[in-house]
């Protein structure tokens, strides 16, 4: 079995974007985004030196989990979920 090397250790951090960066991905406002963290409702999120950041992966999937193929997915979802 190979020891690990620095390149493998490397791939395995996750990028890391800024509230700026996330606010453009999904097309809100700044003050959006920071209204649904403080709410809960936004994507995940982590504190890095006290600043927040948002984690690739985690925020492809919060995406992915609210992508609907109709309207009628969307309410049956909403209403499962109650």
């Amino acid at each position: 079995m190979k020891a690990p090397t620095m390149n493998d250790e490397i791939s395995e951090i996750d990028e890391y974007l800024t509230v700026e960066e996330v606010a453009k991905l999904l097309k809100l406002g700044v003050p959006t985004l920071n209204k649904y963290r403080g709410e809960g409702g936004g994507p995940p999120f982590v504190l890095i030196c006290g600043r927040v950041r948002y984690p690739r992966k985690q925020l492809n999937a919060y995406i992915a989990a609210r992508t609907y193929g109709s309207t009628s997915e969307y309410k049956q979802r909403a209403v499962s979920n109650r």
